[in-house]
Order: structure tokens, then sequence, then C-alpha cells
């Protein structure tokens, strides 16, 4: 499982609480921009974390187990 799942979950019950209380309108249009916004920069986080975690791990492993 990949944790932009759980962004993607997570954004999507904002997006439906926000379907089901707002009206249509200005307000409306600017929670979902807001959202996506959150979304994008979620994934971003997600994505450079995921890199952050791989490099360090090679690291360690090429450290406790170099090759011959």
């Amino acid at each position: 499982m990949s944790p932009k799942l759980f962004v993607s979950a997570f954004q999507g019950i904002k997006t439906y609480f926000i379907n089901n209380t707002m009206e249509e309108g200005k307000l409306r249009d600017a929670a979902h921009k807001y959202v996506d916004t959150q979304t994008s920069f979620a994934n971003m986080l997600v994505d450079n974390t995921i890199t952050v975690c791989k490099e360090f791990v090679d690291k360690q492993t090429k450290f406790w187990f170099p090759r011959k």
C-alpha cells in the first residue's frame, strides 16, 4: 500500500464534505481548489519522503553489506 492511498482517501473525505455541505458558488469552487492544492502538496511530500527513505536504506545497505 502506498501512502498516496491515505492521502487520496483523506482528501476524498474533504471533497465529499464540501459537496454535501456547500451550495454551488464561488465559495464551493474555492474550497475545491484549496483541497486540490492540499492534495498536490501532500503527494509531493509523500514523493519526497519515499525518495529520502529509499536513499537512506540504500546507503545503509551498502554500508552493512558491501559488495566484494
